[in-house]
This record gives C-alpha cells, structure tokens and sequence, in this order.
C-alpha cells in the first residue's frame, strides 16, 4: 500500500528542471535569529529571457523589518522595526515611470513578460493563500514557524553582470504546474512562449529550501479549469519532508502569470489609458503575436507531455488519492499540535 502512494505521488505530482533566476527577491534570504525574525514583502514584475532563465524586476512594492523577539514570551514578537517601506504601486505618476522603464528593459531585451511574484517571508501567509479556509491558514503558518530553522537559505550566485542569482524549481500537480512551466520534450523560447502566453491565473504556496534549491511547491491554484483551493496531496508529501528534516521552509509565494497579472493589478487600473503605457503594451504585444504566429508556421510542433489527470485515475488510484486528502488533513493537525508543545 505504501508503494502504491509513492506511485501514485510519483505521477501526480510534477517537478520542472531548475531555472535560474536573476535579481531575486531578497524575502528568498530571509534570516531569523533567537533576537529576531526577518518581515519581508515583495511584490515584482519578472521576465522571461529563455524557459530556464528568469529576471526579476526591482519590487514595485519591498516592505522589510525586523520582528524583534522576547524570549520571555515564548519567543512571540514583541516589536518591529521597520527597514524599507517602499510602495510604488501607491502613486500613479511614480508607477508609470517604472513601468515605463520595465517595458523599455523587456523590449530592449527581447523578453518575454511571465508574471507577478509576490512574496511574503515570515509573515502575512494569509495574504497569500485569499480562498483558503483560515483554520488551514492558521495551521500551515503554525507549522511553517515551526519548521523554518532561521538560517538556511538558498545558495546565492552572482551573474556575468553582477546581479545576484539563485536556482529555483515548480513542483505541483499536473495542471497548475504545466501552465506555469508548460512541461514538453523540445523545450524552446518559441513555444513555452505560446503555451503561456494565454495563461491566467495564479499560483500559490511555500518556498522551501532543498539542498540549495529554492522549490516553489504549488498548494493552490487558480490555473487549470478545475482551480484547486489546497492540493492536499502535494500538501501530504510536503509535509512530511518538513518532518523529516529534507526541505525548510523560506517564505510564502503567489505567481501570477501572463500580461494579465499587470493589467488587472488594482494599482495599474489609474495609469492603463496612459499613452506612453498603452504604446509600450501595443509594442511588446505586436513582437509576441509575431512570435506565436511564426510558431504555428513552423511544421515541427512538439505536442506537450503526457501528464497525469486526476479525473482520469482509475477507481483504486482514485481512492488512493482521497486516501491522500485525509491524510493530509491528519498530517496537518499533527503538526500543528506539536507546534502547541514546543
């Protein structure tokens, strides 16, 4: 029977190669001492140069402090001392010019707009996760505090200009990861392009550290047709990696994906009808349906990768899976409980 689950986890869930990316939000080095906890927000655009390589723009929004910790107090935060409270999306004239600027980089670079990050590390989990039951909420960033040992991070590189690197990996199920990661055999610029250039949605879920890895594991998603509020099989095996001392948890991420995670930002809606912004978008949305339109030229279409439906599973793999769901639940109450006691 446990064979069984590893297998059925082995198909379900998915994990796309490592990708590395340049510039990357500071709340991925989050610390945390036994005095104090780094409170880091961000919110940033980012930018695809090739499936595996991606660039992050300086945050449109960085909020950072540190929670300082009473250890009197069963190592509550007892203050907070702020570092950084830049919020660009609050002033129209101050967003327009640096999305002016982003586009210019994009086009200039030929990139391709992947979407909006936010994250959130040590901190406002509940931001993140906006349809989820706050009980499930309250419990995950129980265990998330639990868990997360303050000074692992990922390991940190430096690109050919000097920007700052890291490597990074999706892992989720079959339909929210293959819209954010089109999963195929012949991967290329072109037609990860077309596979997710008609993406809506986000993503959400915990960064966590794995052997110098920062792994994005998608619990819950607005993607696929069937948007998944907790995926308690990834939940399930995540988990229990916690437990076993295999991955430590870093911050909490939503990915937004495509244009449309700028567009229907609350902040971009006073500066849309801009000119300048509307000559920018037209510009980079001519270069990528010419893009699309070549690819469908091209005779040598790769098809995308088997990946595994759920709906699909036979009765037996079915109630594997609703096996999963419960033991999830279970897993989570355990957790959380044991957080009570330390």
């Amino acid at each position: 029977m446990a064979q069984q689950k590893d297998d059925m986890a082995a198909k379900l869930i998915h994990s796309s190669p490592d990708i590395l990316l340049k510039n990357p939000p500071r709340a991925i080095f989050a610390t945390g001492t036994q005095d104090h906890v780094d409170l880091f927000g961000e919110l940033s655009v980012v930018a695809l140069k090739n499936p595996t390589e991606m660039i992050v723009q300086d945050p449109l929004e960085d909020r950072q402090a540190a929670g300082i910790i009473d250890t009197d107090t069963d190592g509550q935060i007892a203050d907070i001392r702020f570092m950084v409270g830049q919020i660009d999306t609050e002033d129209p004239v101050l967003l327009k010019k640096r999305i002016v600027k982003m586009f210019r980089f994009i086009e200039r670079n030929k990139l391709f707009l992947h979407g909006m990050l936010e994250l959130e590390a040590n901190a406002f989990g509940s931001s993140i996760f906006v349809d989820v039951e706050p009980e499930i909420i309250n419990k995950l960033e129980a265990v998330h505090k639990h868990f997360r040992d303050g000074k692992t991070i990922p390991i940190e590189g430096k690109s050919e200009d000097g920007k700052s690197t890291v490597t990074i990996r999706f892992i989720g199920r079959y339909g929210s990861l293959g819209k954010l990661w089109p999963r195929q055999e012949d991967i290329s610029g072109k037609n990860f392009i077309v596979s997710a250039s008609d993406t809506k949605g986000h993503v959400a879920g915990i960064v966590a550290e794995n052997n110098g890895v920062a792994e994005f594991i998608i619990l819950s998603d607005t993607l696929s047709l069937d948007a998944v509020k907790v995926d308690w099989i990834v939940m399930k095996q995540l988990l229990e990696e916690f437990k076993l001392g295999k991955k430590k948890p870093i911050a909490w991420f939503k990915w937004s994906l495509g244009m449309r995670a700028l567009a229907n930002h609350a902040s971009f809606q006073s500066i849309k009808d801009d000119p300048d912004i509307n000559n920018l978008i037209n510009e980079y949305n001519k270069r990528i349906s010419k893009i699309i339109i070549e690819y469908y030229k091209d005779a040598g279409i790769v098809g995308n990768e088997f990946q595994i439906d759920l709906t699909k599973l036979s009765e037996r793999e079915k109630q594997i899976a609703a096996d999963d769901l419960q033991g999830a639940i279970k897993k989570l109450d355990e957790l959380y409980k044991e957080t009570e006691k330390t």
